[in-house]
């Protein structure tokens, strides 16, 4: 099971190209090794005791990690914080101070796991995702009036437009979504087809879009790393 799990997070640690849902065959290994340490606590040995008093230590730790991140990054809310520290406060302080007790810890432990999980999923992961998806940024502009606008790339590497967009991505001979090289290609190609073009760009573009003369330039929205903008040839 360890080399189940090692394998996989090697050969995916040294790739070039990788995505997060490559390491999920993993979890099987990690919950066989869990398991087995698991079944280990019923025992009456040092080392049952020191798994406890450290995962309950590790528990104490992150519960105070927890709202001092919050208070100096601004992310994620203090509530979300709280309750993420209070989850893992009273597990870990009842682990530590029970640990003969290390069958009741151990639930007591992947209960606050699961619980934390649960608030991140609701409170955390939505800001954690927004600047690695395009999702937000096409449904704000269809309500600026571009619902049926081709879509296009300006060295774009984010692909969920492709799924967001249904048919609406502009896609080149080799079937692959179309890039543009430079900006002034962006007004030539509106230029040329006569209509509106949305185009995906970094950050650092915008401003030279904006101070195009040859194009007008609707900025509709950006999700900290990439921004939607809408080019219209004069």
């Amino acid at each position: 099971a360890f080399a189940w799990f090692l394998v996989p997070l090697l050969f995916f640690s040294f790739s070039t190209s990788k995505l997060p849902g490559y390491i999920l065959p993993v979890l099987p290994a990690l919950a066989l090794v869990a398991g087995h340490r698991l079944t280990q606590l019923s025992f009456t040995s040092d080392d049952g005791k020191w798994a406890i008093r450290l995962t309950s230590g590790l528990c104490l730790l992150l519960a105070v990690a927890a709202p001092v991140y919050a208070w100096r990054i601004g992310w994620p809310s203090v509530a979300s914080a709280a309750m993420i520290a209070l989850l893992l406060g009273v597990s870990g302080a009842f682990a530590m101070i029970a640990v003969r007790h290390r069958g009741t810890a151990a639930l007591l432990i992947a209960g606050a796991t699961l619980g934390v999980i649960v608030v991140a999923l609701n409170c955390l992961v939505r800001q954690a995702v927004e600047p690695q998806t395009a999702k937000l940024l096409l449904q704000l502009a269809d309500q600026r009036g571009y619902s049926q606008t081709r879509i296009y790339g300006l060295q774009r590497d984010d692909r969920t437009p492709e799924f967001y967009a249904g048919g609406r991505v502009a896609y080149g001979p080799d079937l692959e979504p179309v890039m543009f090289e430079d900006v002034a290609t962006v007004a030539a190609e509106s230029l040329v087809r006569k209509q509106t073009l949305l185009v995906f760009v970094h950050m650092n573009d915008v401003r030279y879009l904006t101070g195009m003369k040859s194009a007008q330039i609707d900025v509709i929205g950006n999700n900290g790393r990439l921004a939607l903008v809408a080019v219209t040839a004069r």
